[in-house]
Order: structure tokens, then C-alpha cells, then sequence
């Protein structure tokens, strides 16, 4: 996406606009890099005090979170076989909803499930003057819409968080043309694998059901990608670690709010079968008029981000071993 960041270390990757031949910064804009800096300088400050502890530390760097296929590559790839099983496994990522210099955990759930969904409507072309000859997707895509709507509304438990959102739709070409097909793609959340599985089900049936009622000769094709796990913090493992974290961030150190965005960094722990705790850094001093995860101006102060990543890790990771920190 295009960067808007304006820092001097914006993105070198550009973006050249077609018809302009302007270019602009491109990047992720999700503070990966800042996790990337957090863990090589927790990686330093252990191999520069190797006095200080005892234990076996592994650093995993993942790829690929944001298309949700890096941390099962790493599995498919052999992971497994190549590092000793670890005892636990932590992860971070840091976000504008907490101050700058700032750690958040939580118990229980922090992420959501999410999944993808490309969904091709099949109708019959006509002519714009002639409606009757044809069968209309984008009439029957509108109708879908509006349908899904009603599925979180009254169909989950209100005590139940859950998502569903249409986020793009192709069709047609002309306005004076009935097209064949329509194309919609829509993502669902949810914190709960049970309301995860029963939102699809419902959304299945509402396309059929439309479908079936516009008098679509053929059924629908419906595609499930860029799926993520719900990512769940273990218990003992939480504890381990908000005890750490209250020891030495005190006041810095807070409950996590809810988030409803997702990970696929869990995918690892569960392959290994070893318990784990995710966290999270607050990458703003002004984090109340911060920009979210994925606007083009997010780009984490360097400091309170990169400072706070690499001791929350050293922090999370002294909580587990046996040892004699010393001052």
C-alpha cells in the first residue's frame, strides 16, 4: 500500500502510477520491521550477557504473517526437526492502541480467527434494455449482501463477537450490459472457532438460497483463503509472563484490549505442541491520535517501539529460564 508517512527512512520500494508515471513509497505498514529489530537486539543483549542466564533460547523469524502462509511454511518446511522443542513460545506485535513504551498481555483470547471467502455468482447476460432476458448478478449480489447483514445480528449470540465484511465486488463492464458473473469477496472474524464455523455455514446457505431463488443456472463456487487460527493465550504461560512483566515494566505494563485483528503466528506452537503467550508493544507516544495498523502514516516512533520490543522479549523470555539476573 502506498507509505504516507513522511519519515526520512520511508519505504525505497515505489510504486509507479499508470497513466501519471508518478511514484509513490510503498510498504506493508504494520511494524514488522520493528519486531525484526526487537528480536536481533534481545538476541544481543542475551550474547552479550551470557553470565546473567542459563537455558536454551531460539529466535524465530517469521515470514509471511501477512498473507497468512509464513508460519505454515515454516512447519511444511521442517521447523520442527531443526530447533530443540522449546519449553514455551512467545510473540509480539506492536500496535497504536497502547501508549508508546508501553506492554500489553491478556488472558484467554487476543486475536481472532479470519477467513477469506471468494465467491462466484453465476447468472445469464443480457442486454441493459432487455432485464427479462437475463438473469442479473449484481441484482442478486445486492440481495446477498444485504442478506449477510442479518447474520451476525440474529443469528450469533450478542455475547459472541463476530464479523462479516464484503469487502470488494467485480462485475460487469459497461452500463448497458447484464453481465454473467459476479464476484464477491468477503472476510469474517470471530473469537470462537464454533461462531467461526457457524458463520460460514450461514453464509453458504444465504448464497445458495439466493441463488436458488433468482434462478441461477449454476451453483455458486465458493473459495476459503488466507485462513488464521484464533490465537490463545495459554494460561500458566500468561501468568509466567504478566508476572515478569508487572516485576519490571510496573505501571507500563497493561491489559491488552480487545483485538479483532488475527495471526497465524500460534500455527508454530500448536504444530510443536507447546504452550505459548503472544503480547504486544505500544508503538506511539501520541497513541491516542496514532494511526491504525495498515494506514498508509503508520510507522512506529523508533524509540519507545524498538526499545520496549527488544526488552519485553529479553523480559518474557528470563521469565522461563533458570537463572541468576543480576542488576
Amino acid at each position: 500500500m502506498a507509505e504516507h508517512s513522511g519519515k526520512a527512512y520511508e519505504s525505497d520500494a515505489k510504486q509507479t502510477d499508470e497513466k501519471t508515471g508518478n511514484t509513490t513509497p510503498v510498504a506493508h505498514s504494520c511494524g514488522h520491521d520493528v519486531h525484526i529489530m526487537g528480536l536481533i537486539g534481545a538476541l544481543e543483549a542475551f550474547n552479550f550477557h551470557k553470565d546473567a542466564w542459563s537455558g536454551t533460547l531460539i529466535a524465530i523469524f517469521q515470514p509471511g504473517e501477512e498473507c497468512s502462509g509464513g508460519a505454515q511454511s515454516m512447519i511444511d518446511n521442517g521447523l520442527k526437526y531443526k530447533i530443540p522443542l522449546p519449553d514455551v513460545y512467545f510473540g509480539q506485535h506492536v500496535l497504536g492502541v497502547i501508549p508508546g513504551a508501553h506492554v500489553g498481555t491478556k488472558p484467554g483470547a487476543v486475536f481472532t480467527t479470519a477467513s477469506s471467502i471468494k465467491i462466484k455468482l453465476f447468472a445469464k447476460g443480457s442486454h441493459g434494455s432487455m432485464p427479462h432476458f437475463g438473469i442479473d448478478p449484481i441484482v442478486l449480489a445486492a440481495h446477498i449482501i444485504l442478506r449477510l447483514q442479518f447474520i451476525v445480528s440474529r443469528e450469533i449470540n450478542p455475547n459472541e463477537m463476530a464479523v462479516i465484511t464484503v469487502g470488494r465486488i467485480d462485475a460487469g463492464t459497461k452500463s448497458n450490459i447484464i453481465p454473467d458473473d459476479a464476484t464477491l469477496y468477503l472476510n469474517t472474524r470471530a473469537y470462537n472457532q464454533d461462531v467461526a464455523d457457524k458463520l460460514h455455514a450461514s453464509i453458504e446457505r444465504v448464497v445458495k438460497g439466493e441463488c436458488e431463488a433468482s434462478g441461477c443456472l449454476k451453483a455458486p463456487e465458493i473459495e476459503y483463503y488466507d485462513e488464521y487460527p484464533l490465537t490463545l493465550n495459554n494460561d500458566e504461560a500468561y501468568e509466567q509472563v504478566s508476572s515478569a512483566f508487572d516485576e519490571y515494566f510496573g505501571e507500563r505494563h497493561l491489559k491488552l484490549p480487545t483485538q479483532t485483528a488475527s495471526e497465524d503466528f500460534s500455527i508454530i506452537p500448536d504444530a510443536l505442541g507447546v504452550p505459548y503467550c503472544y503480547c504486544s508493544i505500544g508503538g506511539f507516544k501520541d497513541y491516542e491520535n496514532a494511526p491504525g495498523n495498515h494506514n498508509p502514516a503508520f510507522a512506529p516512533d523508533i524509540e519507545c517501539s524498538l526499545d520496549t520490543g527488544m526488552e519485553s522479549l529479553v523480559v518474557a523470555a528470563c521469565s522461563s529460564f533458570v537463572r541468576d539476573i543480576q542488576e
